[in-house]
């Protein structure tokens, strides 16, 4: 099975998966990364997931931050803006794969790369 259709087909229990496949750590993890985030103006959260390193980086960073949401799977990201959309600072939505971002080089200050580390290297030398 390929990573998108099985992240489209658990959209509604990713949150719930990953607290009990870390035993609830996840959070811990994202607060120390959303902290470390928080200090760039312009910010991609590169595969959201379902929004929540946004959320924290939000609670961490001034009202100027813009963070962009990146996810190659919409039932995902629309998790992730139905947890962010409005909240304060600005958070933009961005379907995209990892390996063709649509951004220009040197405008971003700070990437944010909750879990999908192990996604990324899956199947892919």
């Amino acid at each position: 099975m390929s990573l998108r259709p099985m992240f489209s087909t658990i959209a509604e229990k990713y949150d719930l998966l990953n607290r009990l496949f870390t035993l609830g750590l996840d959070e811990v993890w994202r607060k120390h990364c959303a902290k470390e985030c928080a200090s760039g103006k312009i910010i991609v959260d590169l595969c959201c997931g379902s929004g929540d390193l946004t959320k924290h980086i939000l609670e961490y960073a001034g009202s100027n931050v813009w963070i962009m949401d990146v996810d190659f799977t919409k039932p995902i990201l629309l998790r992730s803006a139905s947890k962010n959309d409005g909240k304060r600072g600005r958070v933009s939505f961005v379907i995209s794969d990892v390996a063709h971002l649509p951004f220009e080089d040197g405008s971003i200050n700070c990437v944010g790369l909750s879990f999908a580390f192990r996604n990324l290297t899956y199947k892919n030398p």
